[in-house]
């Protein structure tokens, strides 16, 4: 008579580490998932700060190229001459957040190309003072020239681009992300100098 072997009693050693390894492979898983959800915000949040820089260039380059309506030269300096705020714009989130504020008598003096740059900018141009006098001397702008037939008048540009104070409730802006950036810069607009005659 042949002698049967008894079967292995099994005690689940191998169930439970197969159990241990799916849990290890899943919660790997789940952390390279949120790993790269964090890196795609990250990119996100990089490319809407970008995009906002770049339209608040363009704003202020705008309004440099526009400078015979932007920057007219008058008589006097130290004060805003004009600015721009956005119907889209919230006037007091900007001057809590941004201290800016536009002199209600100058809204929508700013010259500006229509479009979505428009839609949210707000702007200023500001004149002066150069050492407590309206116009700066120039030396010399041109080789020949004498250096008192030109005076320069100095403004301050200022060009900012914000989608976070726009209505949320209509749409975001292409990326789906609200962004907001402000550019300034200083110019001179090089004045002639005419013996008798005042500019005004």
């Amino acid at each position: 008579m042949k002698n049967l072997a008894r079967p292995r009693l099994q005690h689940g050693a191998a169930l439970a580490t197969a159990l241990f390894f799916l849990v290890m492979i899943t919660i790997l898983g789940l952390a390279a998932m949120r790993a790269g959800q964090n890196d795609l915000r990250l990119a996100l949040n990089e490319e809407t700060r970008i995009t906002a820089v770049q339209r608040a260039q363009s704003l202020l380059e705008s309004m440099l190229q526009n400078d015979e309506a932007n920057l007219v030269v008058r008589q006097g300096s130290g004060y805003v001459q004009n600015c721009f705020v956005s119907a889209q714009l919230d006037a007091v989130s900007l001057k809590n957040r941004q201290a800016f504020e536009c002199p209600s008598a100058l809204v929508d003096a700013t010259a500006l190309p229509a479009g979505v740059l428009q839609q949210h900018a707000y702007t200023l141009v500001r004149r002066e003072s150069v050492g407590g006098s309206d116009f700066a001397p120039v030396s010399a702008l041109r080789r020949g020239d004498s250096g008192e037939r030109f005076r320069l008048a100095s403004f301050t540009v200022l060009a900012g681009y914000d989608r976070t104070s726009a209505s949320r409730a209509s749409s975001a802006d292409e990326s789906g992300n609200f962004s907001a950036a402000e550019v300034s810069q200083g110019t001179f607009i090089k004045v002639d100098t005419v013996e008798g005659v005042v500019v005004e």
